[in-house]
């Protein structure tokens, strides 16, 4: 994460506002470069709201937006977690989530409209994962239209939404509403929206993911696989015990953790543990089973005591 860029810097309390408003502008003048320019949903949304109140600060805003945002993502991941946990392993799903989320935001440092859209955006990946195992395909695309006005990221959703609507013949109409709801705010903002720097894709980070391509930044890729590893690593694997034991939606929704990792290797920073979020609702479920399963076998295989 960026913390430590900042931490190091000693920047003050003035110089972090002044951070938060910088931002905000750069995304609503388009003076910022893309894709962040076009990352307009949230700063957009702190705008219109601001001119509605105008006693709230820009951060108060923020402040109540992200509170809000993450309160609604913990009970919409509840409820997706209920589908196939009983209410003791979904209420321990929750606690890893947000300590996990508590953990990876911490190193963000004082107030962020970036760390607002990274937390929206794990709330459209949860509400994306529930109405597709509910085949509310109309609730869906509208979830993937709004969700990919504040990120890309959701369009991974439409990698478990393929296999299943092959695998389990969904309507036709289903599959161009959601291809229509990712496609069209992607190129519309794209084309619409002008930014300082107007690249559509850009592999210019991955010396700094991957070791050993650029002597200048292999420590740093050193670091931040050792990081991800250490972030990620346990979930995966306790995703991936008795895979083909686990609920056939959550098997299918893991397809998209390899696309996920290799694009975020190409075009993202891996460091950051922000980018890895909308994999804890697909991963804390599958670890959870296995986390469940074993400990159900050590309490089944302890001799109970003579009373």
């Amino acid at each position: 994460d960026r913390a430590p860029v900042f931490l190091q810097s000693g920047l003050a309390a003035g110089s972090i506002s002044a951070r938060f408003e910088s931002y905000l502008q750069g995304v609503l003048q388009h003076t910022i470069p893309a894709p962040y320019a076009q990352r307009i949903l949230i700063p957009y949304l702190i705008r219109g709201v601001s001119l509605l109140a105008p006693s709230l600060t820009s951060i108060t805003i923020d402040f109540i937006l992200k509170s809000a945002i993450l309160f609604l993502t913990q009970i919409v991941f509840w409820y997706y977690l209920r589908s196939f946990l009983n209410d003791l392993e979904s209420l321990a799903s929750v606690f890893l989530f947000d300590s996990y989320m508590a953990f990876i935001l911490s190193h963000l440092q004082g107030p962020s409209a970036i760390e607002t859209m990274d937390i929206f955006n794990v709330f459209i990946f949860c509400l994306g994962l529930l109405t597709l195992f509910r085949r509310q395909f109309l609730t869906l695309s509208v979830v993937l239209l709004i969700g990919m006005v504040n990120r890309e990221t959701p369009a991974f959703l439409f990698i478990p939404f393929l296999v299943k609507a092959v695998r389990d013949k969904f309507p036709v109409w289903s599959l161009i509403a959601v291809l229509f709801c990712i496609a069209i705010p992607y190129l519309g903002l794209k084309l619409l929206i002008p930014a300082s720097l107007p690249e559509w894709i850009s592999f210019a980070k991955i010396s700094s993911n991957v070791p050993f391509i650029s002597s200048e930044h292999t420590r740093e890729a050193l670091v931040g696989n050792a990081r991800l590893l250490l972030l990620m690593g346990p979930l995966v694997l306790l995703s991936l015990l008795h895979f083909k034991n686990k609920p056939l939606y959550l098997r299918v929704m893991f397809t998209i953790v390899p696309f996920f990792v290799v694009t975020h290797y190409l075009v993202g920073a891996i460091i950051e543990g922000r980018l890895w979020m909308p994999l804890l609702p697909i991963l804390i479920p599958l670890a959870m089973s296995s986390l469940s399963a074993m400990i159900g076998k050590v309490v089944s295989s302890t001799p109970l005591e003579n009373a």
